[in-house]
């Protein structure tokens, strides 16, 4: 259930930020055509972020570099919140996003895998099938509220797609579906991290669920 919680959260905020992303910078910025870079940006960056996380595991637990990387994600938002129409500092913000997602995805499948093997240590089944179902149908449901959140704000801003400049209010939601929604949803992530323990019982897990694979292969 606590993997369930978080993938919600986890792509919620990521999602939202990439439904709303076009409108914050053609809007916001001013330069639609520079949305193409800051979806590069976000591509190319978390590959590195990936790699150096990797090589963290074999210090850090798990929980505690996952914690990290969402807290870099959330100054990240920051940043974009302060740079408001400036794209060198709104850059260095996605970058910043990127970076802390690179951390989460690697940390992300690997905790997967890890909840896997606990349910099998607890239940003596492998229930890994349905748990990628279940955590995969988490996945939707988070990317269908994003879409909705931000078309419901977009809806209260009174966003005009003819418009070539938007009103106060709609731009004030087009800033909290870009920037607030991620804010608030990676709170919530290190919330629900935070009761995240099964690095602590990781190499007990897997000791004895070497012992017992190895028993019923013989």
């Amino acid at each position: 259930m606590l993997m369930i919680t978080y993938t919600f959260f986890l792509f919620l905020g990521y999602l939202g930020m990439f439904a709303a992303i076009a409108y914050y910078f053609k809007y916001i910025v001013g330069n639609e055509m520079m949305t193409s870079v800051a979806v590069t940006i976000t591509t190319i960056v978390p590959i590195f972020s990936m790699l150096i996380a990797a090589r963290l595991n074999a210090k850090y637990s798990k929980r505690n570099i996952s914690i990290v990387g969402t807290l870099i994600q959330i100054l990240g938002s920051l940043i974009i919140w302060i740079g408001g129409s400036n794209v060198v500092i709104v850059f260095l913000g996605v970058g910043m996003m990127g970076f802390g997602m690179g951390f989460r995805s690697n940390m992300y499948f690997s905790m997967l895998a890890d909840v896997a093997d606990y349910g099998e240590w607890q239940s003596g089944r492998n229930l890994a099938g349905t748990q990628m179902a279940v955590n995969g149908f988490s996945n939707k449901v988070s990317s269908a509220c994003a879409s909705a959140i931000v078309a419901g704000l977009l809806a209260w801003g009174a966003y005009d797609g003819t418009a070539a400049v938007q009103s106060s209010k709609a731009n004030m939601a087009i800033l909290f579906a870009f920037v607030i929604l991620p804010i608030i949803a990676n709170i919530a992530s290190i919330v629900v991290m935070y009761f995240y323990d099964l690095d602590k019982q990781y190499d007990q897990m897997e000791r004895e669920l070497k012992e017992r694979r190895k028993k019923l292969a013989e």
